[in-house]
């Protein structure tokens, strides 16, 4: 089996308790050997500890010292480090027994009745001398130790996500279809993940059909508005024809505009269930101009000043009065949520390449809700962006309420 790393992947849940899974593993397994090392010196020094008392039963005994071990009964034939250092352990302990280091070598002593017992341990200790080999073992052993602990970690990681895998790849999969089948849920074992797929599955169902009808709703609605709308139309241009005097009159020019901009609202639902292509690209600058300008007596309303900047033409695949629409209704969220300073809201519109920028503030006691306030639902809005694939990214930035349309939808 080989084992995938995925160093540069975008973290996961999967990944990350697989690491938090490989770093416990590894640090129990570094914490063994440390524990194994400190156990063999621990043994070490028993043995070496029974060798002086074993030496000074023998002494007693009448028999000879061992070799390389030193009674001392006079400090005169000493070297004047070890000297010094035996002395200041003799003096300044109460313990019978101990070690120490001289230079390049290593002591253990023992005092007895007959004088202290020193005994050079630089030779007889074998763990010291074989540190070296055991730390190259070790090294060796730990490439195949890191890889033994990862596969572990990835399996036991694999075993412990399964639920959430299968919640994942139950409402995330393109190819899934609602309403699910009883059985995708009973194939999930554990009691409480599966009340919350169930609950996940069941708002989902509750939204999507909300949707259709909402969507089915504005249809009907943009369908039935046709016809009196042909006949405000019609009267429209009748009274134009037979009484000339009255197009001058502020009040029919506002009826005539109110019209057309229904007309084209109407219109630009009809193309969210509509299956046309549409292939024409729009002057996406010229269009939000015009669609501004037409709205200037509801922005003196409510007091809405709108900055536009355009840094280069974004040519972009959407019928006008679909974008007209957007724009129509992102102007709503504009006068409900946008923060007014000195009764004044702002609205700027930055326009690049391949994106079109709206953005307004927003104060902080006023928390933006993004699916109210708009004016045929936020829901249908992005709908009418992909209806066209059309990027609609929406973000909150520094007390700026972003929307971002992309002509290259991700």
């Amino acid at each position: 089996m080989i084992l995938n790393l995925k160093l540069t992947e975008a973290p996961s849940l999967s990944s990350r308790l697989v690491r938090v899974l490989s770093l416990l593993s590894f640090s129990i397994v570094m914490l063994f050997t440390g524990a194994i090392l400190l156990i063999s010196y621990a043994f070490e020094d028993i043995l070496l500890n029974d060798r002086l008392k074993q030496a000074h039963e023998q002494i007693k005994n009448g028999g000879p010292t061992p070799n390389n071990m030193t009674l001392i009964q006079t400090h005169k034939t000493l070297e004047p480090d070890l000297l010094q250092k035996l002395r200041y352990l003799e003096l300044d302990s109460n313990q019978e027994r101990g070690e120490f280091n001289v230079g390049n070598h290593h002591y253990h002593y023992l005092v007895t009745e007959q004088g202290t017992l020193l005994y050079d341990t630089t030779e007889a200790a074998i763990i010291q001398r074989a540190l070296d080999d055991i730390f190259l073992i070790l090294c060796v052993l730990l490439i195949p130790s890191a890889l033994l602990t990862y596969w572990v970690a990835h399996l036991t990681a694999k075993h412990a996500l399964k639920p959430f895998h299968q919640l994942r790849e139950m409402f995330l999969k393109k190819s899934s279809t609602y309403p699910l089948e009883r059985k995708t849920f009973n194939n999930i074992q554990e009691v409480d993940v599966r009340e919350i797929a169930e609950e996940l599955h069941r708002a989902l169902h509750q939204k999507a059909a909300l949707l259709a009808q909402q969507e089915s709703f504005n249809q009907g609605m943009a369908h039935e508005l046709r016809t009196p709308l042909q006949v405000m139309q019609n009267s429209i241009e009748l009274l134009a024809h037979t009484q000339n005097e009255i197009v001058s009159v502020p009040a029919f020019k506002r009826l005539e505009k109110s019209v057309q901009r229904m007309q084209r609202l109407s219109n630009g639902l009809l193309w969210l269930t509509s299956q046309h292509t549409y292939d024409c690209h729009i002057d996406a600058a010229a269009i939000i101009r015009k669609t501004i300008n037409s709205m200037q007596d509801l922005m003196a309303v409510h007091q809405v000043k709108t900055n536009i900047e355009v840094k280069h033409p974004c040519p972009i695949a959407m019928p006008e009065e679909v974008l007209e629409l957007l724009v129509f209704n992102l102007f709503n969220n504009v006068v409900h949520h946008a923060s007014a300073e000195l009764e004044q809201r702002h609205w700027s519109i930055l326009i690049d390449q391949t994106k079109i920028q709206f953005l307004n503030a927003i104060s902080k006691e006023n928390v933006v809700q993004a699916n109210e306030h708009f004016g045929i639902g936020l829901t249908l809005v992005t709908k009418l962006a992909q209806r066209f694939n059309i990027g609609f990214h929406l973000t909150e930035h520094n007390e700026q309420f972003i929307i971002t349309l992309s002509t290259h939808s991700h």
